[in-house]
């Protein structure tokens, strides 16, 4: 996936974007997931000092580029890991690619000019101020890094839309040459072979970089940089095995849960990955096996009281650089984090079992019904035959869960990057030509980006005078929406009819979907607009049974089936039905953070093909249609989305003359987005004001007896309770 997102995310004008974080190495803590990213300027790079008058051949691709601008190193005085960078070109050259002053980026020192790392990260905050969110509830420079803390709108923690979102960004500049560290790590002998020679040639065939942060003991400190290894890193953490991505994700949960609470900051998730790292080339890979999974995480946990005790942790690529330098000053931390430490690894399966789960997990659920015994645990197991089996289906949802969600990540994020159809078709060759992807994963993007050029030739096709290229502009946008149809067996193909009900032709979609609804199909929903995980196609009357499970089998040849959240990005309203439109035009007015909107798949069905029926006056099949709109929104229930869910029923509402159905909808809307997305602008109360504009029911809407009910569904207990607010205070509230 992070692969794909470079290539997506590289379409800027004069940098390289590279993604990291627990989102792109599968190690996230079960929900809450952050996101890294490396900024590359173009234009310049660094070389050996002395190297600089050398013919050393370029090993790096990125080194190919015309570089204007040389920085040399300079390390002496320096901890391992740290240099000092010295402008060997014209310091304007410098401060016309990175945007900044050169007097706000060079600082002197004993006659010599060096490029200050902590004058760097200030201009990079400044220069990059003015596209930070309005949905950015904090930021602050960490490390090396820009520090962003986002509202969760889009549900990405899950089951905790209170938790933010953690995205650093660090702005890097690439190293021409490979470091002198890397010869000793590529060199050095592998008792158990791991890494394979084959990852250790790729990792050497890398670029490396500095990151702005110098070493905090260093007298020098402002004016050093680190080197970093976040390819190599990334790369290596891709050949982990099953238990050592299970291993990981465990070691950071036991450490969120039991050791950052009490003994904060001392004992980072990179320690853990770089233990890790040095168990598993220490260890014979054949031990890194689900049944052994406990006794690993008792060695990690082993590895790191020596390393705590000897205050010494070799960076795995940099074996000079010690990771705990100066880091336990204070005697007295030190002896509760090894304590801490010593009685998790002491306790393991208790700890693991009752702390290093997710909560929602059978596991975990099962282990709490036990009381945390162990003896119960196992007794119970040798009666429940079925329990195995449970768990492996488990883990068949969790894999293909996650395959999806990193499908939707990366759709959500191709609009933004590629704001122009040259560079889709850019981006689709780019992403085409990549090797080491997922062949079924790269085949699925490749069908989003068709997508995403269908929408942008339909929006040349409307504004297109000439009736000749108009024609070829509408086979070009049928061509690519058809070719996106075959992402899945449902969601493409109403992508598709997107396009067919912009062109009117409405019993093309009421066929396809009525056809779609009558076939019996069992969907593994992994969106963010509902809770319930299963969707049910097929059944009576054309009805969409949602369910809290998604049915699958055992069989490893059983196919999941998938259905994704709709992504409308704000620049698509042309190919969108009319109220789709308002939803994006009001995350494109109000710059909260909302590149994209997601509708549900239940919802966005049932609304065309009520839309549909309404356009040729089947009047019967349109009122079949809102009724299992109705049972649509109700069912997703009470998450982040559901307030966009309700202005489209409330627009289906008003459609069909129900203007007091319609003007509930719209309340519970504006009560349900006030409550949990409290800054977001939400599209209801331009609905409200046209219905004002149009009928004299809004006259009414402030006199709704406080019992009311809708068909679609009983309003919940705090919606119930919010009333006494009084509605004028909710709509005012948003102008």
């Amino acid at each position: 996936m992070a692969l794909v997102y470079d290539c997506i995310s590289s379409n800027r004008l004069n940098w390289d974007q590279y993604s990291g974080g627990s989102t792109f190495d599968g190690t996230s803590d079960y929900g809450k997931s952050d996101v890294d990213d490396m900024i590359v300027f173009r234009g310049v790079v660094v070389k050996h000092s002395e190297s600089i008058d050398s013919n050393v051949e370029k090993k790096n691709s990125s080194a190919k580029q015309e570089h204007r601008a040389l920085l040399v190193t300079e390390s002496s005085n320096c901890s391992p890991g740290y240099y000092r960078l010295i402008p060997a070109s014209d310091v304007e050259t410098l401060a016309l690619i990175f945007g900044c002053p050169h007097e706000d980026l060079v600082e002197e020192r004993s006659g010599k000019k060096y490029l200050s790392s902590e004058k760097f990260l200030q201009c990079m905050m400044k220069r990059f101020e003015h596209t930070i969110p309005l949905n950015t509830t904090s930021h602050t420079v960490h490390g090396p890094s820009m520090k962003f803390a986002h509202d969760n709108i889009y549900g990405y923690h899950i089951n905790r839309p209170d938790l933010p979102l953690d995205h650093d960004t660090a702005h890097a500049i690439i190293y021409d040459q490979s470091p002198v560290c890397m010869q000793e790590w590529a060199q050095r002998e592998r008792r158990f072979n791991w890494p394979s020679q084959n990852i250790v040639e790729k990792i050497q065939k890398l670029s490396w970089h500095f990151v702005p942060v110098g070493d905090r003991s260093s007298h020098n400190f402002s004016l050093e940089w680190r080197l970093s290894f976040l390819l190599g890193e990334r790369l290596l953490a891709w050949t982990f095995n099953d238990t050592q991505i299970q291993c990981l994700v465990i070691l950071k949960k036991l450490r969120n849960t039991l050791l950052e609470p009490v003994i904060p900051d001392l004992i980072t998730s990179y320690h853990l990955k770089n233990t890790v790292c040095w168990l598993s080339e220490e260890t014979d890979i054949d031990q890194w096996v689900p049944e052994k999974l406990l006794t690993r995480i008792e060695d990690c946990l082993t590895y790191l009281v020596n390393a705590v005790e000897n205050e010494k942790l070799s960076h795995y690529f940099h074996r000079q650089r010690n990771l705990f330098h100066n880091r336990f000053i204070e005697k007295k931390m030190k002896i509760q984090v090894i304590y801490k430490l010593n009685t998790i690894r002491k306790n393991v399966l208790q700890c693991v079992m009752t702390y290093g789960l997710p909560t929602d997990s059978h596991l975990s659920k099962y282990w709490k019904t036990r009381k945390g015994s162990i003896d119960g645990v196992i007794e119970s197991h040798k009666r429940n035959k079925e329990l195995n089996e449970l768990f492996y289906l488990k883990k068949k949802v969790s894999i293909q869960s996650r395959f999806n969600q990193g499908i939707s990540y990366t759709f959500a994020n191709i609009s933004d990057a590629c704001e122009s159809l040259h560079k889709l078709v850019h981006t689709s060759q780019a992403i085409d030509a990549l090797l080491d992807v997922d062949a079924n994963f790269k085949t699925k993007i490749l069908k989003c980006l068709d997508i995403q050029m269908g929408f942008r030739y339909y929006e040349q096709y409307i504004n297109e005078e000439n009736i000749q290229r108009k024609e070829e502009l509408l086979r070009s946008t049928r061509k690519h929406f058809e070719d996106g149809a075959l992402i899945d067996d449902f969601t493409g193909a109403l992508y598709s009819l997107s396009l067919n009900f912009c062109l009117k032709e409405y019993n093309t979609v009421i066929s396809k979907i009525n056809e779609m609804l009558g076939h019996k199909k069992y969907l593994l929903y992994t969106g963010k607009c509902s809770l319930l995980h299963g969707i049910e196609l097929g059944m009576p009357n054309g009805y969409i049974f949602q369910t809290s499970e998604a049915p699958v089998t055992a069989d490893e040849d059983d196919e999941i089936e998938s259905a994704f959240d709709f992504i409308f990005s704000r620049d698509q309203i042309a190919c969108l039905p009319y109220p789709l439109q308002v939803e994006c035009a009001m995350a494109m007015i109000h710059d909260y953070g909302e590149r994209f909107i997601l509708i549900h798949p239940a919802v966005y069905i049932f609304f065309l093909l009520h839309m549909s029926c309404l356009k040729i006056e089947d009047f019967l099949a349109a009122d079949e249609a809102l009724k299992h709109l109705e049972e649509a929104v109700n069912d997703i229930g009470g998450n982040l989305h559901r307030y966009r869910s309700l202005n489209i029923l409330g627009y289906s509402y008003s459609a069909h003359k129900r203007t007091n159905e319609a003007l509930e909808c719209y309340r519970l809307s504006l009560y349900h987005s006030r409550s949990k997305l409290p800054r977001v602008k939400n599209a209801a109360i331009y609905h409200v004001a046209i219905l004002a504009y149009y009928s004299y029911k809004f006259y009414e809407f402030f006199r709704i007896p406080m019992d009311s009910r809708c068909s679609f569904g009983q309003s919940t207990h705090e919606e119930i309770v919010d009333r006494d607010c009084g509605e004028e205070e909710i709509i005012y509230s948003r102008n």
